[in-house]
């Protein structure tokens, strides 16, 4: 009995009984080490299926000499083997995650039956069959795909509700189901040994050639190449989409090819069953395949444009059969390189390879889109061309655009020289008459401005004919006339020695910019040139357009982390654009990002860009779907937007802990409790820091050279004790339209919301009520009440707790803490030493979060500058008297000290362009 155990433990025989008269009634017999169990194919009678087995079940007992004791003290690990299939629907979960496989099919045949192990690949399950089952190993690589049969045949089957019917009598398929059962140990058992092993000699080991296996397969089939009846269909539309994906070269007819013969020759399970199942008809598995078969990321956007593209696709090629027109699809090469197709007429946007020099005499290249492609490519655009351009508005006590800015309204790169009126081209240094010639008055043109956004008008200066005409005075103040009023320009010659400026009861030589007006030209004015590069006509001029450039550079990441794969991107948007305009992600043009490796950053690329601005300044000529014509367009930089590290890494600075952080004046701030100065030291003004300053701290590569007007400390200071570094960053002094003084806005995200505001709270929680649990579960109960709040827009949806993960719109809503912690905790001994500096900030928050100021913006700057002025009192004052243990001072640190400068008259346009919340 033992010998015969022995050699029954080293046998796996399967056998297949086939009844014809019965449709192909099979049973699978299936036994290792003295187990075995008879199954009958799922889409038997089952009836006749009970009778069957019975009768082989007692023959093989009787052929191995098993006792039916035996079998009866083994059926319990049999029914814990095996587990029969049950007549209910296949939950398949839904997916996690987009991208995720929805559908179990990837998994059917990795399972095995013997002891239900899973794999995730064929070959594992090969492996684990040969080594812990003791299969051949060819048995092995019969056997394995055969599972995925039986299983899609056991999935299908109990999908399908209705009554199953037998095949056809002319199938010649055998039937694969497959059950060997097995006791022996799990797969992790270090004793099982390897399937070449001699074993005992007494053993015989009894295995089955590849030619009389009773499984049929053909010689050159696989798995993966001969699909299976039932969905194996899907698996082959999914494993085409897989190969066609991955191999770019291969032509699309190619893989459709190989798709059909894969696929031309599945069969059905039966009448009731569709082809497709579980899948409504073709087309669906085919698009079902394609968002959920593969881990690929497809979002719901990119998938309804795949489906409108289809259709589309579709009612073009019936509209094509109807017309008799060929049709065909454009090749995979052809749609992402037509770029460089020589033959190709679809216009592109040209990237530009920049080399940077690297450490070491390496070099790196890298790509940009340069702004004047940008600036060229819009201009051309009817509908973007229309709001690009404009003037300056010179309307008074008003800031609601940043037309009306300090530096659009005053510097010379952004006024327009030019303006057409009644067919007439009115130029800046033009003599023009009024519409009433009969007074002897004109008027010297300067530049032309809006006001309200609205009515033309004219910049310049009165002229009067002296004594019988022979001199001529020009007044001192500038003055605006309607354009309107205006009507001829006055051609006579005008001889300069002749002329004098002019104020009531005064006469003097010419002022420098009377005298520049009339000796010289605009740089702007320029004559319009015929193919040959000669002027059309000495009197032909282009028109010019202005279209300022917002530059924004910050850090970004290939990964969720910004830790690593970091890069920096610049990107760009037009300045005469409005806030939302400015604000929407169509109107942001990107231009380059750069990996921060190997000591290059995105300041690598600023010599190409400023190479490109220089031009830009100096006008180009291009198409203007405005004006239906060639242009000559003026993009000056108006200001660049970042973080406060990038801002002083742009202005040449060391970072902001150094001991003269600011990039706008030299305050010297020193951060230790024992170095704090006086409040008025920290709200006062201090020495500017002025362009010249600037170009003369770059005029020497070590930054040696003194600084004149510095602070005064008792010693020269040169450029290096004042901070200023060598960043590779100077070339944005050659630009005329850049003053790192005006140029590097102060902004509420980084100074406001991530400056104090983040102080303040970080403070609050992890100082103050660290030890107060109860104060903090009040506090954070109020923030809850509040979400019913009428007057909020957005909603506080964080836990105070975690506020070191906090980002700028999470503070931004935190401005309800001044008026929970004034009204909940009026009486409170713990917070009362901060609630102060909350309302101050509270106040000022309330002040510059503000898009514009129609009316008295004069008084709203000085209310601004009281806000800044008591909210640093306020922590100052928190600072030098807050006992707790873990305290900061916050009144010296740089973003407080830059609050001082959002006020300032000079730049009083920043307040209501940039003091905004951008999301993070």
């Amino acid at each position: 009995m033992a010998i015969r155990a022995a050699v029954v433990s080293k046998v796996n025989i399967t056998v297949f009984l086939f009844f014809s008269m019965v449709d192909s009634i099979s049973a699978v017999l299936d036994f290792s080490c003295n187990n075995f169990v008879i199954q009958p194919a799922s889409h038997t009678y089952p009836a006749v299926a009970a009778t069957v087995g019975s009768l082989v079940h007692r023959l093989l007992m009787k052929i191995c000499g098993i006792s039916d004791n035996t079998l009866h003290h083994e059926s319990s690990v049999m029914q814990r083997i095996i587990n029969y299939p049950k007549n209910s629907r296949v939950v398949v979960s839904a997916p996690k995650g987009p991208g995720q496989h929805n559908f179990a099919f990837d998994d059917i045949g990795k399972t095995c039956s013997l002891c239900g192990k899973d794999f995730d690949r064929v070959w594992n399950l090969r492996r684990h069959l040969t080594k812990y089952h003791k299969l051949a190993t060819h048995i092995a690589n019969d056997i394995s795909p055969q599972y995925a049969d039986r299983n899609l045949a056991s999935q299908r089957q109990t999908t399908n509700t209705a009554e199953p019917t037998a095949p056809d009598h002319n199938d010649d398929s055998v039937n694969k189901d497959l059950h060997v059962e097995s006791d022996l140990e799990d797969d992790d058992s270090s004793d099982v040994d390897d399937m070449n092993s001699n074993g005992d000699d007494n053993v015989s080991e009894i295995e089955l050639d590849a030619g009389e296996s009773i499984i049929e397969m053909d010689e050159d089939t696989s798995p993966f190449e001969s699909p299976s009846p039932g969905n194996h269909l899907y698996m082959h539309i999914r494993n085409s989409m897989l190969s066609s994906a991955s191999n770019t070269s291969s032509s699309l007819n190619a893989d459709l090819d190989l798709l059909k013969e894969a696929t031309g020759s599945h069969t059905t399970w039966n009448q009731y069953t569709s082809d497709t199942h579980p899948f409504p008809d073709l087309q669906s598995m085919v698009l079902l395949a394609f968002v959920d078969g593969d881990k690929d990321m497809v979002s719901r956007r990119i998938l309804k444009k795949i489906l409108f593209t289809i259709s589309l696709v579709l009612k073009l090629h019936e509209k094509a059969i109807r017309k008799k027109s060929p049709f065909k699809l454009p090749r995979l090469d052809a749609l992402l390189n037509y770029q460089t197709r020589k033959k190709s007429k679809i216009p592109v946007f040209p990237s530009t390879k920049v080399d940077i020099q690297l450490p070491e005499n390496n070099t790196t290249s890298a790509y940009i889109n340069l702004p004047s492609d940008h600036v060229r490519f819009l201009a051309a655009n009817p509908k973007k061309a229309r709001n690009m351009f404009s003037l300056s508005d010179r309307t008074p006590n008003q800031s609601i655009c940043l037309q009306q800015g300090e530096k659009w309204r005053t510097h010379w790169y952004y006024q327009q020289p030019m303006f057409t009126h009644n067919g007439v081209d009115f130029w800046s240094s033009d003599i023009v008459n009024f519409m009433n010639g009969s007074t002897p008055t004109r008027f010297l043109v300067e530049s032309f401005h809006t006001m309200d956004n609205s009515a033309v008008f004219v910049q310049g200066y009165m002229v009067y004919i002296l004594e019988g005409g022979q001199f001529i005075g020009i007044e001192v103040e500038s003055t605006s006339i309607k354009l309107e009023t205006i009507l001829s320009v006055d051609s006579t010659p005008v001889d300069v020695a002749l002329c004098y400026s002019v104020s009531p009861g005064k006469v003097f030589h010419l002022i420098p910019r009377h005298k520049s007006l009339l000796e010289e030209p605009h740089f702007l004015k320029r004559h319009v040139l015929d193919e040959t590069g000669k002027p059309i006509d000495p009197k032909l001029f282009y028109k010019v357009r202005i279209s300022p450039i917002i530059l924004f550079t910050d850090d970004t990441s290939g990964n969720r982390s910004k830790q690593y794969n970091p890069y920096e991107s610049w990107s760009m948007k037009f300045a005469a654009l409005s806030y939302e305009e400015r604000s929407s992600i169509e109107n942001i043009h990107f231009l380059s990002a750069f990996s921060k490796k190997k000591g290059a950053s995105g300041m690598s690329l600023l010599p190409k860009i400023v190479e490109v601005f220089k031009r830009l300044e100096n006008g180009l000529v291009m198409f203007s779907a405005k004006d239906n014509e060639n242009v000559l367009v003026a993009s000056p930089l108006l200001w660049i937007e970042a973080d406060t590290p990038c801002h002083s890494e742009l202005c040449c600075l060391r970072a902001p802990t150094s001991l003269y952080p600011c990039r706008k004046c030299y305050v010297r701030l020193q951060r230790s409790m024992p170095n704090l100065q006086s409040s008025s030291y920290y709200t006062g003004r201090h020495t500017a820091r002025t362009k010249a300053h600037y170009l003369a701290a770059a005029s020497t590569s070590g930054r040696g050279s003194t600084i004149p007007d510095a602070p005064l400390t008792g010693n020269a200071l040169t450029a290096s004790d004042l901070c200023f570094a060598n960043r590779a960053t100077d070339a944005l002094l050659e630009l005329q339209s850049f003053d790192p003084l005006t140029d590097t806005p102060v902004e509420v995200l980084h100074n406001i919301l991530l400056g104090v505001a983040k102080y303040l709270v970080n403070d609050l929680v992890k100082v103050v009520l660290k030890k107060n649990p109860n104060q903090m579960a009040r506090l954070s109960k109020a923030l809850k009440d509040y979400e019913n709040s009428q007057g909020m827009s957005r909603k506080f949806t964080r836990e105070l707790r975690h506020c070191g993960s906090f980002l700028g719109r999470d503070y931004k809503v935190l401005q309800i803490l001044p008026a929970i912690l004034v009204t909940e905790f009026a009486n409170d001994s713990i917070l009362s030493l901060i609630t102060p500096s909350f309302v101050r900030l509270g106040r000022l928050c309330s002040l510059v979060f503000v898009r514009a100021v129609r009316y008295d913006y004069n008084m709203y700057i000085d209310e601004v500058e009281k806000a800044v002025t008591s909210l640093i009192q306020e922590l100052h004052h928190y600072v030098i008297t807050c006992e707790i243990e873990g305290h900061n001072p916050y009144s010296s640190k740089p973003k407080v000290h830059l609050l001082t400068h959002l006020p300032h008259r000079s730049m009083k346009i920043w307040n209501c362009s940039t003091l905004r919340d951008r999301k993070r």
